[in-house]
């Protein structure tokens, strides 16, 4: 559906459209035309990172808005979650800053609550995001914690602990185990039908695989 002037979509971006107001503002102001590029450059990038992140969730917003209610939604066990809660939140740590995500929380009594959203959107367990765990690997790849830390502070913006890095890299490293699994079945299956195999995961992901699974690595 293409958003009206007046539709919710529309309405949800109004933030987003109000940095990008502010941005341009700054660039037409007479200080912006006395800095050098250097200068110019530190400010733009403040001023996008943070209009980037409100885009990012002015989006999951509207998605959060226009998410249907169903009733279809069990757990494991079968037992249906009928009951349902709006505006549910959860912080996501994204390469661009934190942004909330609201979706539906389908409950049931003495059961863990469902978020079906959390899967369309395929959300990490923890707060950290996906782009953010896989930066965090190729910066460990490319020397130790400590120097991971400062780059991803340089790179995005965002302050990283130490130990939240370990935990990052540990989980794409999880990530490409699970990657050549699916891809070793997928590979026979293609090969059977006389297909290309698929390629493989990128480089630095798979070293990062190698640095956490030292077995892994003497195996290759």
């Amino acid at each position: 559906m293409t958003p009206t002037t007046d539709s919710p979509a529309r309405v949800g971006f109004e933030r987003s459209v109000q940095k990008f107001d502010k941005l341009v503002g700054f660039l037409e102001s007479d200080e912006a035309r006395t800095l050098t590029h250097a200068e110019l450059e530190t400010q733009v990038d403040a001023y996008g990172r943070d209009l980037l992140r409100q885009a990012v969730e002015d989006h999951l917003a509207v998605r959060a808005y226009e998410e249907p209610r169903r009733t279809d939604v069990v757990d494991a066990d079968g037992v249906p979650h009928t009951t349902v809660e709006r505006h549910q939140i959860r912080t996501l740590t994204t390469i661009f800053g934190d942004v909330n995500v609201g979706r539906l929380a389908y409950r049931h009594p003495g059961t863990t609550n469902l978020y079906p959203a959390d899967a369309a959107l395929n959300l990490p367990v923890e707060q950290y995001s996906h782009g953010l765990r896989q930066l965090a690997a190729i910066e460990a790849v490319q020397g130790s914690y400590d120097t991971s830390v400062e780059a991803i502070a340089r790179t995005t913006g965002q302050i990283v602990g130490k130990r939240q890095i370990e935990a990052l890299v540990q989980r794409a490293a999880q990530d490409v185990e699970t990657f050549y699994s699916s891809q070793y079945r997928n590979s026979r299956s293609r090969s059977a039908r006389g297909m290309p195999r698929p390629s493989g995961p990128p480089d630095e992901l798979t070293r990062c695989s190698a640095r956490t699974n030292p077995a892994r690595s003497r195996a290759a």
